[in-house]
């Protein structure tokens, strides 16, 4: 005979379980995506730079040197920006991590096994159980998620400016 779920307010165990898995899950795989588009742009804006700053050191008359400086300078500041989303610094981090998170990893916090074993017995009921999973979707996407989508957002703009300067220098030579 099947197990009935044990139902608390017209939600089973069971469906809040899922509920919060898939929750915290989509909440990681964005976060994996973010890092994932950044990993690419700071390749690509290393290439740009490995490719155009030889240009800039050969002495060619031919080569008009304010583009290739433009688009190297943008591929520049992109890959400082894509450094910098990796490990973030702590004045990019403007809103303070909440405190009482047994999952939430603080490197400049140690922790016992002690502690985390005592933090684990503080969860007693579903309602603070959903108070762990609300701190931890707030630290994911506060201060992750919405810093690193805005870097890749900045470093992306501003490669596309100093490509698309250097395509238009390199039409305007063409073209005169």
């Amino acid at each position: 005979m099947a197990k009935k779920p044990i139902v608390e307010k017209g939600v089973s165990l069971t469906g809040m379980e899922y509920f919060l898995s898939d929750v915290f899950n989509n909440y990681l795989v964005t976060k994996n995506h973010v890092e994932t588009k950044l990993n690419w742009l700071l390749g690509i804006s290393g290439i740009i730079m490995s490719v155009s700053l030889p240009w800039i050191i050969h002495k060619d008359p031919a080569i008009n040197y304010f583009v290739l400086i433009i688009v190297a300078f943008s591929a520049f500041i992109s890959f400082i920006i894509c450094l910098l989303s990796l490990e973030l610094p702590n004045w990019l981090l403007k809103k303070q991590h909440c405190d009482g998170s047994v999952m939430f990893y603080n490197n400049k916090k140690t922790v016992t096994p002690q502690e985390i074993h005592e933090q684990l017995l503080n969860i007693k009921s579903r309602e603070d159980l959903l108070n762990q999973y609300s701190i931890n979707i707030y630290n994911v996407v506060e201060r992750n998620i919405k810093i690193k989508n805005k870097l890749f957002k900045l470093a992306c703009n501003i490669l596309i400016v100093g490509l698309m300067i250097g395509f238009i220098g390199v039409l305007i030579m063409i073209a005169f």
